[in-house]
């Protein structure tokens, strides 16, 4: 950290000789379309929501009380957001009175004519009674609604009703002003059978039991926040607290998981830990008055509803189960949201970036904080290797003017480019300058929203530093700089030097690079700026250097060709210090393994102290050489066996079962009685490559409580080679709700299907295919799995099965309806 921040001093201070310098034009096209933030022509201050369901017809009632104002000019109606609604009653309430007024409304707005002209300081209640449900969604918009199981009918699958609004969903389900840039207290009342437990943004104020089994929970926020953000569910949960400083901190699970304490906030780890960091780090206190995750099944991702974050089912599972899971990110992203995009959010989709660039960056910092270096490394690598695998976003702008439907704007551009586009700004002003710009932007726009230019402005006030340049390069501006590294040595002179020429096409970019210089004295660092099409950087001293180490903090966005020979790679694995440099060595070395200095890499490799260069290592071995091979089998047979890591060990069983010899069997038996939930299904999967009666066998031993890649190796055995004696085994597994191996195995599924011969296992397979796309809603899949269907039935046709036949041709009629 010290050495971090003496380098980005150094990066400020030397800067301030740079303000002057070319900020190159950026050729660009006109935008076609413009999408500018919402016009703000009236605010709704307060909404009170109170909401009842009809769970076997999927229906929400609802009753609004909006609390609405005009902003800029005197108006005598107001169009709302209403997507899909039936109206009731449409009314004025004024203290006790209540006025009916004239409204129309269609498919996706409400314009109600007032009782008379309000002025901008008056502040009128209008009061809706509607009712709305998931299947009015059209293709123009998405229910924010959905029921989940609401006939309790389907297995493994619990009943539940939740909400996601982002973008623009939440006016599915109450009227509203549905853009980012209001800011709305509310207060919702739901009311749910008394076995179901609710959740929505605030503190549950008041609970109340009612007539017929049910209650009446009403939950409030006295701070506003965008209407997107508003969510609530309604399930069977466990409800396990924490605190911090006097807030409840509280974590909704399914019941099944709650007795597992460990697990459950391995789920959710360090939650307490990292609000307080982060409260600490930003100066500026949580702002809310209670934080809650919940997990929610089909839930698509996460959302972070103020107050309130929704995860879907994923890592919702045993102690066991989560053993083998690494860094672990999504839960950090959703919390450092409750500050960027909940305390200030971007007032436009263009600007989303202040919202997910922020969360994705908050990433970066935990792994930094609480895990080090290499983690933190690692997990920046990873994003940046995605961006720039992603060809289709090179073009993409970070704040994006011309997208067609919000939804386009999430995505890796505004996560993981946007998240390491504010590292490299981090990294240029200093953790101590950045950070106070951070507190100067929320702090100034405290429960209002923003757009980049408040933040640009933040920093330059916390800097003292035209920042222009670079929101202008990396902000407004797209792509990267292609980067082509040589090195050479001027004999006249006996001066060595490194010739760096930006190959990108359309434009050249300006950008403050770090180079380390390491020589028999030691390591020197520098600071320089390339600005040119190829810049020549010369360096002090007649000594020739061990490694000229260019982008020495890896914290630039560029596709780098670096034209270090091996050797010097080498020297770069044993004395660079970041994850990133080790890296960038073992990767050279996986193609010249047949040189001496990559298998030195390799070998070192597999006892790098940290596991995602160990599994690199493992994953990059070849084989080619026999001499070699047998030279790194005990490391590997080492690792297979006790490496502390359980995905690095997966690699290294996974990497001896390829070479299919007998003679390991014994240790990939051995190996089956791990915990390990992944070393147990890789074991299991390199005994199939060398026996698959053998792997069968032992599927049917340790086939109770399987799960993960243990469960998927056992399913695969099954439909290989297994008949109606592992129906039972094979069906449980696919049609239970906890278990992700439905889309998986569906083509598996049915050609397993085809051996069996008894009529009523092959109808209940049929049907559960059927109802994996029908009851998931999952369309994309429905052309594919109709095929399934379609090649099982001449099998069916010649066992004289019915049954099947006609269970095939009803559940192909049934998705032909459903995706029409």
């Amino acid at each position: 950290m010290k050495n971090r921040l003496s380098f980005s001093k150094l990066v400020f201070v030397l800067a301030l000789g740079f303000n002057a310098l070319h900020c190159f034009a950026q050729t660009q096209a006109p935008l076609l379309t413009y999408r500018a933030s919402a016009a703000n022509l009236n605010r709704i201050l307060e909404t009170k929501l109170d909401i009842t369901f009809s769970f076997p017809k999927q229906i929400l009632y609802g009753k609004a009380l909006l609390g609405i104002q005009p902003n800029v000019k005197a108006a005598n109606y107001i169009e709302l957001d209403a997507k899909g609604m039936i109206f009731r009653k449409v009314e004025m309430h004024t203290g006790k009175s209540k006025k009916q007024l004239h409204y129309t409304a269609n498919d996706k707005q409400l314009r109600v004519s007032l009782d008379r002209v309000y002025e901008p300081s008056e502040k009128y209640w209008l009061y809706i009674e509607y009712e709305t449900n998931p299947a009015s969604a059209s293709g123009d918009w998405q229910s924010a609604l959905h029921f989940i199981n609401p006939n309790g009918d389907q297995k493994g699958t619990p009943t539940q009703i939740w909400t996601s609004g982002q973008p623009e969903n939440n006016s599915s389900w109450f009227p509203t002003i549905d853009k980012p840039n209001q800011k709305i207290k509310q207060e919702i009342s739901i009311t749910v059978p008394a076995k179901f437990k609710t959740l929505s943004n605030g503190q549950l104020s008041i609970q109340k039991t009612l007539p017929g089994g049910l209650r009446k929970d009403t939950w409030k926020m006295d701070l506003p926040h965008a209407p997107y953000l508003f969510m609530f569910a309604v399930g069977e949960f466990s409800i396990v607290k924490d605190y911090w400083k006097g807030k409840e901190v509280s974590y909704y699970v399914e019941p099944q998981f709650a007795p597992d304490q460990a697990a459950l906030r391995a789920a959710f780890p360090n939650t307490v830990e990292a609000i307080d960091y982060f409260s600490n780090l930003l100066g500026v206190t949580y702002p809310w008055n209670k934080y809650s995750q919940i997990k929610l099944r089909d839930f698509s991702g996460a959302m972070e509803n103020t107050t309130a974050t929704a995860f879907n089912e994923d890592k919702q599972g045993s102690s066991r189960e989560l053993m083998d899971h690494n860094y672990q990110s999504g839960h950090i992203h959703e919390l450092f949201h409750q500050w960027f995009g909940n305390y200030v959010t971007a007032e436009s989709w263009a600007n989303i970036c202040l919202n997910e660039s922020f969360a994705d960056l908050s990433e970066i910092i935990w792994a930094e904080y609480k895990f080090g270096t290499d983690v933190a490394g690692d997990h920046l690598l990873k994003g940046m290797r995605g961006y720039l695998a992603d060809e289709d976003g090179w073009n993409k702008k970070l704040v994006r003017y011309d997208y067609e439907k919000p939804q386009e704007v999430f995505d890796g551009i505004s996560y993981q480019k946007g998240g390491r586009i504010l590292n490299m700004l981090r990294i240029y002003l200093g953790n101590e300058v950045f950070y106070k710009g951070l507190n100067f932007y929320l702090r100034r726009n405290a429960n209002k929203s923003a757009e980049v230019h408040d933040l640009r402005l933040a920093l330059e006030d916390a800097s003292g530093m035209d920042l222009n340049w670079f929101f202008n390069q990396w902000f407004f501006g797209s792509g990267h700089p292609e980067l082509d590294i040589n090195y050479g040595f001027e004999a006249r002179n006996k001066q060595y030097f490194v010739v760096i020429k930006q190959l990108q096409k359309d434009r050249l970019f300006k950008i403050p690079i770090a180079i380390d210089v390491y020589t028999k004295a030691g390591k020197s660092s520098r600071q320089i700026w390339l600005t040119k099409a190829t810049d020549t950087i010369k360096l002090e001293g007649t000594e020739k250097p061990l490694l000229i180490n260019v982008d020495a903090q890896k914290a630039l966005i560029a596709k780098k060709t670096d034209h270090k020979n091996l050797s010097q790679f080498t020297f770069q694995y044993f004395n660079a210090p970041l994850f990133q440099d080790r890296y960038e060595a073992v990767d050279a070395a996986k193609d010249q393994q047949d040189s001496l200095a990559g298998r030195t890499i390799l070998i070192a490799a597999l006892h790098d102290k940290f596991y995602s260069i160990r599994t690199l290592a493992i994953n990059s071995l070849n084989f080619k050489n026999a001499i070699f091979l047998n030279s790194i089998l005990p490391d590997l047979l080492r690792i297979a066996g006790s490496d502390p890591n359980h995905s690095t060990r997966a690699a290294a069983i996974q990497k001896l079962g390829g070479l299919k010899d007998k003679k390991y069997l014994e240790l990939f038996s051995s190996l089956l009685s791990s915990k390990s939930y992944l070393v147990k299904g890789e074991a299991l999967d390199a005994i199939g490559r060398i026996d698959p009666q053998q792997q069968f066998e032992l599927a049917k031993a340790n086939q109770a409580g399987s799960k993960g890649k243990l469960q998927q190796v056992i399913l695969q055995s099954y439909m290989n080679l297994g008949n109606e004696a592992q129906w039972t085994y094979v069906y449980d597994a696919y049609t239970n709700g906890n278990s992700p191996v439905q889309y998986a195995f569906s083509r598996q599924l049915a050609d397993f299907i085809k051996k069996i011969k008894n009529p009523s296992y092959a109808t209940a397979g049929i049907l559960a295919i059927k109802e994996m796309v029908i009851q998931q809603k999952n369309r994309s899949i429905a052309p594919r799995v109709i095929l399934f269907l379609n090649e099982i039935k001449p099998y069916k046709e010649k066992l004289k099965d019915t049954a099947s036949v006609e269970a095939i041709e009803q559940s192909i009629s049934a998705i032909n309806l459903f995706i029409q």
